[in-house]
């Protein structure tokens, strides 16, 4: 495992019992092609400058499979904290790219079989 986190202070918090991040961006990681078996990005999308970037990065440096794991900005309304806090619900979906977004720029499809939703 290769953490990449871009935030110092993120990597000054990270326990010394897991692998040291790589201090990089998504939109320019500092591997060679193909470096990796497969990548997996985590809850991060929403917060690169350039997506398309970072999913072809992404790409660039796996031998294989592309996890990317993230909310369907289309799908937070049905998330029971709706009830509560209907505004910041709103926020948080306009971060969010779509799913089909995120596959277009892997160059594959959003698969409704591999969505896992979690709802009241």
């Amino acid at each position: 495992m290769t953490p990449v986190e871009p935030s110092a202070s993120m990597r000054a918090q990270r326990p010394d019992h897991l692998p040291e991040a790589i201090d990089a961006t998504a939109e320019k990681l500092p591997f060679a092609d193909q470096s990796f078996d497969a990548s997996m990005a985590t809850f991060t999308v929403h917060q690169w400058s350039d997506l398309k970037a970072g999913l072809s990065e992404t790409r660039r440096v796996s031998r294989g499979p592309v996890l990317v794991l993230s909310c369907d900005p289309d799908e937070l309304e049905r998330s029971w904290l709706f009830d509560y806090a209907p505004e910041m619900i709103a926020v948080e979906a306009s971060r969010y790219p779509a799913m089909q977004t995120i596959a277009d720029h892997l160059g594959g499809t959003a698969d409704p079989a591999c969505l896992h939703r979690w709802f009241r």
